[in-house]
């Protein structure tokens, strides 16, 4: 059985996106929610924590908050406060390649520094609260970095690894080396999740055949160009075009008003939706113009009058592959 995990995209997959998602698709099983940074000192105030709150949170599927640091002090502060919040697993983000994450030595930034990860395990071990999974790349600048944290992963009782395979300074450019990772693999211990460029069926299926023993996969950008993706890799996608249509529009009319209950500034929710549709307009034939049509827009009201002409003038154009 395929387990199906939905990406951490910081500003795409917070709880108003999940809760909107996960009551008009199904099958994702669980989703790792976007990374909190580790704070210092005893207590974690709960405004940091706020997109795991329990009462922002009824999502169809199981949630794992991530953490992004590099202190295993901090580390075992913020898994009592997850513990006590009744979380059962807290994921450790050594794969976020934003520069400024890089350059404080967190996230992709840590991985030419295995010395300090083994530390920082070592510690949240002594600790041990609620068990710990590992989301990481390939390296920083440089693929070896790989081939000295999976002997110290090894020595661990983590949860799970999720394998990204690029390396931090690539962004998301290029495409992601399965080759590699699939020689990676049968080193590493532990239960495996392979994340990178699925965007299709097809692209889930070749990966499944070259790779039949992982059984998690995770989904980010496809999941944006396709909602039914997770559908169709459990082979529960029954729809014709005007459903599909039907179903997205539905869905995309929840997750507008969820963006605008959160947002204290109509700009906020303005550039927010227009993030969306930088992915949403491939559903849609002539992408192009569908999203020159929305990125125009300067207020809510021009937003909300393009997204009516779309529905009812632009031909739908998701594809069952």
């Amino acid at each position: 059985m395929n387990i199906l995990w939905l990406a951490p995209m910081l500003g795409f997959t917070e709880y108003h996106f999940r809760n909107t998602y996960g009551r008009h698709f199904s099958g994702i099983d669980a989703a790792m929610l976007p990374f909190v940074t580790l704070v210092e000192g005893r207590n974690v105030k709960i405004d940091h924590i706020k997109d795991v709150w329990k009462q922002h949170n009824d999502s169809a599927f199981r949630l794992v908050p991530q953490v992004l640091g590099n202190d295993g002090a901090m580390f075992v502060t913020m898994n009592r406060r997850l513990a006590e919040m009744d979380y059962d697993e807290v994921n450790w983000n050594l794969g976020c390649p934003a520069p400024r994450v890089i350059s404080h030595r967190r996230g992709s930034g840590l991985l030419p520094y295995p010395e300090q990860i083994d530390k920082v395990l070592d510690t949240v071990f002594q600790h041990f609260i609620i068990p710990v999974s590992v989301k990481l790349r390939l390296g920083c600048k440089s693929a070896d970095d790989i081939l000295k944290i999976i002997p110290i992963l090894n020595r661990y009782p983590l949860k799970s690894v999720c394998l990204h395979p690029r390396i931090g300074t690539q962004m998301y450019e290029g495409k992601a080396d399965f080759e590699l990772f699939r020689q990676l693999a049968p080193e590493i211990r532990h239960p495996l999740i392979y994340n990178g460029d699925v965007f299709t069926l097809s692209d889930f299926n070749a990966r499944k055949q070259q790779c039949p023993q992982v059984e998690q996969w995770m989904l980010g950008r496809g999941i944006f160009w396709d909602p039914f993706l997770p559908e169709k890799i459990k082979g529960n996608y029954r729809e014709t075009p005007h459903t599909a249509k039907q179903r997205f529009e539905e869905f995309h009319k929840a997750l507008f008003e969820a963006v605008l209950q959160r947002s204290v500034l109509e700009r906020n929710a303005l550039n927010k939706m227009k993030e969306y549709w930088k992915y949403y307009c491939c559903l849609y034939e002539d992408a192009s113009s569908v999203f020159d049509k929305i990125k125009t827009c300067n207020t809510l009201a021009e937003i909300s009058t393009a997204f009516r002409y779309i529905y009812e003038n632009v031909c739908f154009s998701t594809s069952d592959s």
